[in-house]
């Protein structure tokens, strides 16, 4: 019964996890198996060295993994016994084939025997569902590489998925037909356990001042705990849209409680930023680091698009001096020797051409922007800057602001 299969994939699931935590695997590892050949009257076994490296991927069994493991094992290759000492070929699902041992086809496995089709075709599949004339007790593979046959006259599903187990064990399933020795190589790529995201900054800027008018900045440092801004006149103001005054404006309407950080650059404020950093207090690298934020406009000042620029840095000396000059120095190509401009994450004026407020809540004045830096690894402890930039653009600048801010990473779980 195709019930036994299911026990046999529990339990070798079961030995290759005993051996895994015997060895000195940090994480899961790939396999990549290799059959052996010969010439043979009968069933015959080889013999199968395996060395599993940890740094590589493997197409035998489920996981894979960004992990360290190393593994060293022993692995023996059973032989068919055809006589003819050729395996079968691989077949085009990385984790769905020929099961010489129970000849049916399995999750596991990556043969396909020629004699037997691998796919289902166009069947449809449905578990539980009477088993059409095409499927029985040998199984076919799915396009998705997931295992299908016929048990007990309803069709049965077992969902294979695309890595491989991994273990680095060096445990090679030979597959070859006569005597033959089966050299079962572990290239893996270890694990360590998955990744999930978590929130490291999670700010829609509405603990701003909201009364119009002017402010001062120790009420947007006590509104925005960690935060850094830096202008040459120092101004701080609470805005509608409708000021031409050169500051760093807490945006909104009269008195509403929807507030975004944004500025309106002129000669009197030069080059105006704001920004914050974060440390990695945890045990775990950061990864695939994602910023989304909103750019808004509140006003239109100008006939050329005007923006406002993202970058980051992981350089310790500009975090210490984050609220000094440092806040809006030139952008460069080294996030550890200075800021690191994110092309992706820069905020353009969508409108131009005029002399008016705008709510920067509506839709036509507003652009929703989402990057992952794919390349930023923040290791434990190391910290994190994330600045704007809005420049003093020649003529009149436009009023742009951001809003809604959500950063995140990926992490061991």
């Amino acid at each position: 019964m195709k019930i036994s299969k299911l026990s046999a994939i529990t339990i070798t699931s079961a030995l290759s996890l005993a051996v895994a935590c015997n060895s000195d695997d940090v994480g899961v590892a790939d396999t990549e198996t290799e059959t052996g050949s010969g010439d043979g009257d009968g069933d015959g076994d080889g013999d199968g060295d395996g060395d599993g490296d940890g740094d590589g991927d493997g197409d035998a069994e489920v996981g894979d993994g960004d992990g360290d493991g190393e593994g060293d094992g022993d692995g023996d290759a059973e032989g068919d016994g055809d006589g003819d000492g050729e395996p079968f070929p691989d077949g085009p699902y990385p984790n769905c084939g020929w099961n010489s041992g129970d000849s049916w086809y399995a999750c596991g496995f990556t043969a396909e025997n020629p004699q037997e089709s691998i796919s289902c075709g166009d069947v449809a599949l449905q578990a539980g569902d009477p088993c059409p004339n095409s499927l029985t007790v040998v199984g076919c593979c799915d396009m998705n590489g997931d295992n299908w046959w016929c048990e007990s006259g309803v069709m049965a599903f077992d969902a294979c998925g695309n890595g491989g187990d991994g273990d680095g064990d060096g445990d090679g399933d030979g597959d070859g037909d006569g005597d033959g020795d089966g050299d079962g190589d572990g290239d893996g790529d270890g694990d360590g356990g998955d990744l999930v995201e978590i929130v490291l900054i999670d700010q829609n800027f509405d603990s701003l001042p909201s009364i119009t008018g002017a402010s001062n900045v120790n009420a947007f440092l006590e509104a925005l705990p960690g935060w850094a801004f830096h202008n040459n006149n120092n101004a701080r103001r609470v805005g509608v849209g409708a000021e031409t005054f050169g500051a760093i404006y807490s945006y909104g309407a009269s008195g509403d409680l929807d507030r975004a950080l944004g500025g309106k650059a002129a000669n009197a404020t030069g080059a105006q930023g704001w920004g914050v950093c974060i440390t990695n207090d945890t045990a775990a690298d950061y990864q695939d680091i994602t910023v989304a934020f909103v750019g808004e406009q509140w006003r239109d000042d100008n006939a050329d698009a005007q923006a406002l620029t993202f970058a980051y840095t992981t350089s310790a000396t500009i975090a210490a001096e984050l609220a000094s000059a440092t806040l809006v120095a030139a952008a460069g190509d080294d996030p550890t020797m200075a800021w690191f401009a994110v092309e992706e994450l820069v905020f353009t004026s969508p409108v131009i051409g005029g002399s008016l407020a705008l709510d920067g809540n509506a839709d036509e004045n507003r652009t929703a922007l989402s990057h992952t830096i794919a390349d930023l690894m923040l290791a434990p402890d190391e910290m994190l800057c994330i600045r704007w930039l809005d420049l003093n653009d020649p003529g009149t600048d436009h009023a742009l602001a951001v809003d809604d801010l959500m950063v995140t990473a990926m992490t061991a779980g």
